[in-house]
C-alpha cells in the first residue's frame, strides 16, 4: 500500500468545520447530536500524569459532513473559570455546553465513535458528571481482531495514526495532540486536528466492518465489549479507600517475616557456600610489605600479591551487596543456587531447575525447598508492597488509589490492572486494608464456579449438568464418580453430602474431593502439573487424571476436540465469538526456544541438539493445545463478566448512589450505604446472571456474595 501524507485541500468531502464559541453555535450542536445516529467524539485537554489535574479545553462531536469544535475557554470565560472543573461537579458555565450535548451523548439511540473512549469518558465525567454511552470504540475492535498475533501492550500499533497507515496508507501528524492548553487561542492547525479526529474514527469502523463479520466478531465487539467500557472508566475514576495504617503494619510485619525466612534458609546454605564474613587479608601489611621492600624482585612479587588482595576485596565486596543472608550466596540468582543445590545433592533428575514449579515438587519432602519458597513469597510481597505503596499511589486530591483497568489485558479477554496493579493483592491481610468511604458498606460478589459452569455449558458433560441443576457440591460429585468405593466406605455418620449433596466433613471424603477438585481446575485453567499441585509424583498423577477421564468422558472429548481445533486452525473461540490467534510454530522459533531453555538449565545455549529444537518445537504445539482448551473457558468467563458488568454500571450510581471501585475477572466490589446495600447485591447478581443467559442456555451463572468493612478476609 501507497503510504502517503494527509493534505487538507485533497479531502473529499473538505472539512466542515464550525468553532462553537457561543449560544447559537451550541444550538447547532444540539441540533446534530439529536438528530445524528452515529458521530465522532473526542476531547482536547492539557498534559498532566494526574487525572484529577486534567481539564478539558475542547469537546468534539462530528461525522464526515459536519464537525463541530467546541472552545470551553470561551463558555469558561477565562483559563481561571475553565479550570473550575472536576470531582464529576460541572460548573455553572458549563449548563448551555450540557444541555446541548446530554441529549446525544447520554442515550443509547446515538452510537458514539471515537479511539480509547474510555478515556473519553473519564474526561467528561470526572470534568462535568456527563455520563455518555452506547460507545464503538476503534482501538478496542482492532485488539479483537488482532488478539493474539499482536501484543496487546505493543506500542505504535493501536492509535488511531497506526490504523490510518494500516488500512489507508495514511500518514498523519500526532504532534498536535500535546499542543493544547487552557489559555492560548486555537491555531487553524489545532482545529482542523481536532475536527479529524470526530471523522477519523468513522472512515476507520467502515475500514474494520469487513474484517468484523468476516472473523464473525460482531458479537464480542457490540455485546460484549464496547458497552462495558464506562463500567471500566468508573472503576479508575471512583478509586479505591486505602488505610495506610493497615497497610504499613502489614508491610512491617511481612519483613519481620522475610528476616526470619532468610535466617532459616542461611542455615541450609553456609553449611554450603560458607558465610560472607569478609576474607582474612590484611590489606594494609600487604601493602607495607610492598613498599618497604627494597629488593626489586620481590618488591614486584608484593605489588602483585596486593593487586589480587584488592581484587578479592572489590569482588566479596560487589557480591556482599546481593547477599541477602548471611550466606555468600545470592538468593535471586538461580545459576547460583543451582550450583548450590546440586552441591547438596540434588541432580539434574531430581532438581532441573530452580523454578518455583519444580521447588514445589520437593517442598513436601525436603526442608530447603520449603524455606526457598518461604523465603520467595516473602520477598516479592516486600517488593511489590513496601512502606512506599500508599505514598507512591494514592492520589493526592482524592486520598483513594486509582488503578487503571486495561480493558482488555490478556488474550483470552481478561482485564489487567495498572498503576498500581489491584488484581495481585493477595488475599487476607492485605486486602482487608482496602475499606469503603465514611457511610458506606463494602459488597463483593463473586461468580460462583464460574469456569466450572462454563466448562459444563460449552461440553455437555451430563453428571455436570445435574450437578449445576441441582446446586449439588460439584467436586464432591466428581469424587464420588471418581471413587466409587472408597466415596461410600468413607462416608460417615451426618455425611452433609450423602444427605443433601453438599460439601460435607467427612475426613476420608476431604481427601478425595480434594484431588477432584485440583483435576477439576487443571483442566480449567490448564495450570501446573497435578503432581507438582497435590505433591504427588508423577504416577500417581496420572491415575487420577485416567479416573477423571473415565468418569467424565465427555468432558474430556471436548477438551481434546477443543485442543486439536486450535492447532488445526491456529485459532480458539469464545460463545461470544472472541478469537485468539496462535503463531504457527517454525523450526527457526523452535531454535531459539531451545537456545533459551538451554541457558535456563544452566548448559551452553551453543550445543543444543535436533532432539533439543525438535521437543521445543513439539512444544510449541502443546502450548497451543493447552490454551486451546483454556481459553474458551476462561474467555467465556471475561464475556459473562463483562455483559454483567454493562447491565449494572448505570444502575448503581444513579438508582443506589453506589460506586463500582474493583473487578477482579469475576469478582465485583461495589461501595454502598447500608440501607441500600441489599438492594444492591441484588442487583449484582441479577447482572451476572443476565450476563450468563446471553450466552449459556443449560447452566446458570450463580454467584455468592456478602456485605463487610473491608475488601478481604483475616484468616
Amino acid at each position: 500500500m501507497e503510504v502517503k501524507p494527509l493534505i487538507l485541500s485533497e479531502l473529499n468531502p473538505p472539512l466542515n468545520t464550525i468553532l462553537v464559541k457561543d449560544q447559537s453555535d451550541l444550538r447547532l450542536v444540539k441540533d446534530f447530536v439529536t438528530e445524528t445516529k452515529e458521530f465522532g467524539l473526542d476531547t482536547e485537554t492539557n498534559v498532566v500524569q494526574d487525572f484529577t489535574d486534567r481539564k478539558v479545553r475542547l469537546i468534539q462531536v462530528g461525522n464526515k459532513k459536519q464537525q463541530f469544535v467546541i472552545d470551553l475557554l470561551h463558555f469558561a470565560g477565562s483559563p481561571e473559570s475553565l479550570s473550575q472543573q472536576g470531582y464529576f461537579k460541572a460548573p455553572a458555565w458549563f449548563a448551555p455546553v450540557a444541555d446541548a450535548l446530554k441529549p446525544g451523548l447520554e442515550s443509547g439511540d446515538h452510537l458514539k465513535i471515537g479511539v480509547n473512549l474510555q478515556f473519553e469518558y473519564e474526561v467528561l465525567k470526572w470534568g462535568f458528571g456527563l455520563r455518555p454511552w452506547n460507545f464503538y470504540d476503534c482501538m478496542l475492535v482492532e485488539q479483537l481482531i488482532y488478539c493474539g498475533r499482536v501484543h496487546l501492550m505493543t506500542k505504535d500499533f493501536w492509535g488511531m495514526d497506526d490504523m490510518l497507515l494500516r488500512y489507508f496508507g495514511l500518514k498523519i501528524n500526532k504532534e498536535l495532540q500535546t499542543s493544547f492548553d487552557l489559555d492560548n487561542e486555537l491555531t487553524e492547525e489545532q482545529i482542523a486536528y481536532a475536527a479529524l479526529d470526530t471523522r477519523f474514527p468513522l472512515a476507520l469502523r467502515s475500514a474494520q466492518s469487513a474484517t468484523l463479520v468476516a472473523s464473525k466478531l460482531e458479537t464480542v465487539a457490540n455485546l460484549v465489549e464496547n458497552p462495558a467500557i464506562p463500567a471500566f472508566g468508573d472503576v479508575h475514576l471512583n478509586g479505591f479507600y486505602l488505610d495506610s495504617k493497615d497497610w504499613i503494619e502489614n508491610v512491617e510485619a511481612s519483613q519481620k517475616k522475610h528476616i526470619v525466612n532468610l535466617e532459616v534458609l542461611d542455615t541450609y546454605f553456609i553449611p554450603v557456600v560458607g558465610g560472607k564474613d569478609a576474607p582474612d587479608i590484611d590489606l594494609a601489611a600487604i601493602e607495607k610489605l610492598w613498599k618497604d621492600e627494597k629488593d626489586k624482585v620481590k618488591r614486584a612479587e608484593y605489588r602483585k600479591q596486593h593487586q589480587a588482595a584488592r581484587r578479592t576485596l572489590k569482588e566479596w565486596s560487589d557480591n556482599c551487596k546481593k547477599w541477602e543472608g548471611k550466606a555468600a550466596i545470592n538468593y535471586g540468582s538461580p545459576s547460583q543456587l543451582l550450583a548450590a543445590l546440586r552441591k547438596m545433592g540434588f541432580g539434574e533428575k531430581k532438581l532441573p531447575s530452580t523454578g518455583d514449579t519444580d521447588l514445589k515438587v520437593l517442598a513436601k519432602q525436603y526442608p530447603v525447598m520449603k524455606a526457598l519458597q518461604d523465603y520467595r513469597e516473602t520477598a516479592q510481597i516486600n517488593k511489590s508492597f513496601g512502606l512506599d505503596y500508599p505514598e507512591k499511589y494514592i492520589n493526592k486530591n482524592t486520598g483513594r488509589l486509582h488503578s487503571k483497568i486495561n480493558q482488555l489485558g490478556a488474550d483470552t479477554g481478561r482485564t489487567s490492572s495498572t498503576k498500581p496493579n489491584v488484581q495481585q493483592i493477595p488475599k487476607g491481610i492485605w486486602r482487608c486494608a482496602f475499606k469503603p468511604r465514611p457511610g458506606y458498606v463494602l459488597i463483593k460478589v463473586d461468580m460462583s464456579g464460574a469456569e466450572l459452569r462454563i466448562m459444563a455449558e460449552l461440553s455437555g458433560e451430563p453428571s455436570w449438568l445435574e450437578a449445576f441443576r441441582n446446586g449439588w457440591d460439584v467436586h464432591s460429585m466428581g469424587a464420588e464418580m471418581m471413587y466409587r468405593d472408597r466415596w461410600t466406605e468413607a462416608t460417615a455418620e451426618g455425611c452433609a453430602y450423602a444427605a443433601r449433596h453438599e460439601k460435607c466433613e467427612c475426613p476420608g471424603h476431604q481427601d478425595l474431593r480434594d484431588k477432584c477438585k485440583a483435576v477439576n481446575f487443571k483442566v480449567a485453567y490448564g495450570g501446573m502439573d497435578l503432581s507438582t499441585n497435590l505433591g504427588i509424583t508423577k504416577r500417581e498423577s496420572d491415575e487420577i487424571l485416567a479416573k477423571h477421564r473415565e468418569a467424565f468422558p465427555v468432558l474430556h472429548a471436548y477438551l481434546k476436540k477443543s485442543g486439536e481445533d486450535a492447532k488445526l486452525n491456529l485459532a480458539s473461540r469464545t460463545f461470544s465469538g472472541r478469537r485468539r490467534l496462535f503463531e504457527r510454530p517454525t523450526w527457526e522459533k523452535a531454535k531459539v526456544l531451545a537456545a533459551e531453555k538451554a541457558e535456563e538449565y544452566g548448559k551452553n545455549p551453543l550445543f543444543i541438539t535436533t532432539k533439543d529444537i525438535n521437543r521445543a518445537y513439539q512444544g510449541m504445539y502443546s502450548s497451543i493445545e493447552r490454551a486451546g482448551k483454556n481459553s474458551p473457558i476462561q474467555g467465556g468467563n471475561a464475556d459473562v463478566a463483562k455483559v454483567a458488568v454493562s447491565i449494572m454500571w448505570h444502575r448503581l450510581e444513579t438508582e443506589f448512589g453506589a460506586y463500582l471501585v474493583s473487578f477482579v475477572h469475576d469478582e465485583f466490589v461495589v461501595e454502598a450505604k447500608p440501607e441500600n446495600a441489599k438492594e444492591v447485591s441484588q442487583l449484582i447478581s441479577d447482572s451476572i446472571k443476565k450476563g450468563g443467559e446471553y450466552f449459556m442456555h443449560t447452566v446458570v451463572m450463580e454467584c455468592e456474595g456478602r456485605t463487610a468493612d473491608s475488601w478481604g478476609k483475616k484468616k
